[in-house]
């Protein structure tokens, strides 16, 4: 699959069955498509947006750049996020998406540890995280965002069964999205499934080439290895051919 207004190369697989096995063949193609295409979307949409200034970007392009920023995994972009999620809020407070992502920012500046402990610290940053959470649900129940976000809150706090419920919903009705099967995986491993979690997990890296999506089962999963020295390797071979780089 090629970009073809810059030429830029997206995707490709090869695929080697059998001649019955056609429409599971499909039905994969389908799924790694999707998952494939999606954050090149938000990628795209977050750069046109990007040469905007807010004021003349409308709240979609906003919510689509504060996406592309708080994927750097940089605290000065989470920042910049986070105001602009304000920003879409402010214009539009029926929004349910904004407040998802808003949420999802405050997850990623808890997780990296971006704070101090004035205003309550991690406790209050995963308070705020999961009001807007629930603020998006009560808005669309259908948010994914909201619902992965939430879910990823609940596992934090030791919810582990609450948290597994909430994303597995969000995965019903959204299957072909592979960042919520990547943190999906990270929730199982966090509960103690390992079988499953390794499976979740390499599924996603399979489904989508993203380096977020690398990054984040990497960094998430690395503190558990101590607990099952095998994880990384039977991580890699879940994956398949897709390549996973790892510095110590």
């Amino acid at each position: 699959m090629i970009d073809a207004e810059i030429g830029e190369h997206i995707w490709a697989e090869k695929y080697d069955r059998q001649l019955e096995d056609v429409f599971a063949v499909q039905d994969e193609i389908t799924e790694r498509v999707v998952a494939t295409i999606e954050p090149h979307l938000y990628a795209e949409e977050g750069l046109r947006s990007s040469q905007q200034p807010p004021e003349s970007v409308a709240t979609w392009g906003l919510v689509v750049r504060a996406i592309t920023l708080i994927h750097r995994v940089d605290r000065r972009a989470n920042e910049e996020a986070q105001a602009l999620l304000e920003l879409a809020i402010r214009r539009e407070p029926s929004y349910a998406r904004a407040y998802a992502i808003l949420a999802w920012a405050k997850w990623w500046q808890v997780f990296s540890q971006w704070f101090s402990n004035r205003n309550g610290g991690a406790e209050g940053l995963y308070r705020e995280t999961e009001e807007l959470a629930e603020r998006a649900l009560a808005l669309d129940p259908d948010e994914p965002w909201a619902r992965m976000t939430f879910g990823l809150t609940l596992s934090g706090a030791g919810h582990h069964d609450r948290a597994l419920e909430q994303l597995r919903t969000a995965l019903d009705a959204h299957p072909n999205w592979a960042l919520g099967r990547t943190m999906y995986g990270v929730a199982l491993l966090r509960a103690g499934y390992f079988d499953d979690a390794i499976a979740e997990t390499g599924h996603a890296l399979r489904m989508s080439r993203s380096t977020l999506l690398r990054a984040s089962t990497l960094c998430s999963t690395g503190w558990h290895c101590w607990r099952r020295g095998d994880f990384l390797k039977r991580l890699c071979i879940c994956a398949g051919p897709s390549k996973v780089s790892l510095i110590l």
